[in-house]
Formats: structure tokens, C-alpha cells, sequence
């Protein structure tokens, strides 16, 4: 049985309240269409909710997907949570939960995120602060990149849509850089990279209204084009005709 490991965030995990069953996912349809085709596979959508760059290299994560399935593909999607502008770094973020953990403080720390969320695109124009700055993002692909001994597609960040563009300064160029990183990288270890951001350039409805967040249509195609790369690339090692 040949395994494919999806490493993903929530792009692609199910979205209930915005319609987005697990039948509707991308690695749902990838796992039926290859066995009603008579492919030999098993899909893992080892996706998690803020999943990044950092903990896809994580001892933890890596013992739980990479290590114990040994997979034969891997398709990896991540990069919006590293990339996006925050309102408040680590030490920040820790003040204001103990805030909100203390009645008298609760109503100050409220205010406080208000205040922030209402004015963040002059905020994060004014600093950038991210889960994993392109330097870091560059050193995590490379490491993972040395810790798999299969082929790897990356599906590159999507493009940015209104809402996003609208509420983070400069998203647009941030998440361009993130993927010309992921273009070299991808390019000096043999790996493929799914065009995404193109294709959500070309097709804005491919996101929700958040402007990040994918489809039923976008996970539709992302299942097609992972099974152009995959089929292909089966029948090679099988060498069987098409």
C-alpha cells in the first residue's frame, strides 16, 4: 500500500460552520477517487488548526506522521500561519490571557484586543510581527526537507483575498516572498509546487470570505491536480501503461 501524509493547517481541515464537510476536503476526495481508480493508497490529513512550519518540524509532530507511516508522498501546505502579520508577540499574547483569566482585568484585556483589531492595518504596517519570520520559514523547509526520503509536493501560500489585503499592510508582497522562498527550496531538492497562488489570483472564489480560507471548488482543485502528479507518478514506479 503506497501512503500519502498530508502536512496542513486549517486550509485543509473541514469548516462546518462555512460549509465545508469532510466529504467536501481535498484529502477526502483525493482517498475515494484513487480507490475507485484502483490505486493502492492511504491518505493521512495530518492537518492541525495554527499548524506551522516551526511544529511540522517539532520532535512531536514528526514521531507522529513523518516517523510512523513513512510515507511514499507528501503533500505539504503550510505557510499562512507563519507568514500573517500579528497584533501582538509572544510575551504580549501571554499577558493578555492572564488577563482575560482574571475577572477584574478580563474587561481591560477585551478592550485591548478591540483597540488592536479595529486599527490593524495601520498596526501592522507600523511593526511586522509573525509566528515565523522568512528567515525561520526558509531554515524549516530545509529541515524538513532533510528529515523525508520521498517525494514532496508543496501547495504554495494562496493569494491574498479583499478582506485579507484590507486588514494586514503589504500581505500581499509578505506572501510572495514566503513563496519564492518555497520555490527555491523546492527547486534544489527535486520537490513540485502546486501553483496555488496563481490559480487564487485567477479565481478569488476560491477563497471565503476571510480571504484565506479555501472553497469546496478550491479543495475540488487541489484533489484534481494532486491526482495528475500522483497517478503519473504511480504508473512510473509500477511501470505500467496509462
Amino acid at each position: 500500500m503506497n501512503k500519502v501524509l498530508i502536512v496542513g493547517d486549517s486550509l485543509s481541515m473541514v469548516r462546518p460552520d462555512q460549509g465545508i464537510a469532510h466529504e467536501d476536503i481535498y484529502a477526502y476526495l483525493l482517498q475515494q477517487e484513487l480507490n475507485s481508480d484502483g490505486y493502492d493508497y492511504f491518505v493521512l490529513n495530518a492537518s492541525c488548526r495554527a499548524n506551522s512550519s516551526q511544529n511540522a518540524i517539532s520532535i512531536n509532530y514528526l514521531s507522529e506522521t513523518l516517523d510512523s507511516i513513512k510515507p511514499d508522498l507528501i503533500v505539504y501546505f503550510l505557510g499562512i500561519v507563519d507568514c500573517m502579520p500579528r497584533l501582538f508577540g509572544r510575551y504580549q499574547r501571554l499577558l493578555i490571557r492572564a488577563m482575560m483569566s482574571v475577572k477584574l482585568l478580563s474587561k481591560l484585556g477585551k478592550l485591548i484586543i478591540s483597540y488592536h483589531s479595529r486599527n490593524r492595518y495601520s498596526l501592522t504596517q507600523k511593526k511586522l510581527i509573525q509566528f515565523v519570520p522568512l528567515n525561520a520559514w526558509q531554515e524549516n523547509l530545509e529541515r524538513f526537507v532533510e528529515k523525508t526520503a520521498c517525494k514532496i509536493v508543496f501547495v504554495n501560500i494562496p493569494h491574498p483575498g479583499k478582506q485579507l489585503q484590507a486588514r494586514n499592510f503589504e500581505i500581499e508582497k509578505i506572501i510572495k516572498n514566503y513563496n519564492n522562498c518555497l520555490d527555491v527550496i523546492a527547486k534544489d531538492n527535486d520537490a513540485i509546487v502546486l501553483d496555488f497562488y496563481n490559480e487564487t489570483l485567477k479565481r478569488p472564489d476560491f477563497l471565503l470570505d476571510d480571504g484565506y480560507h479555501i472553497t469546496k471548488d478550491a479543495h475540488h482543485w487541489l484533489n484534481q491536480e494532486l491526482l495528475k502528479i500522483i497517478k503519473p507518478e504511480t504508473r512510473k514506479h509500477l511501470n505500467t501503461p496509462a
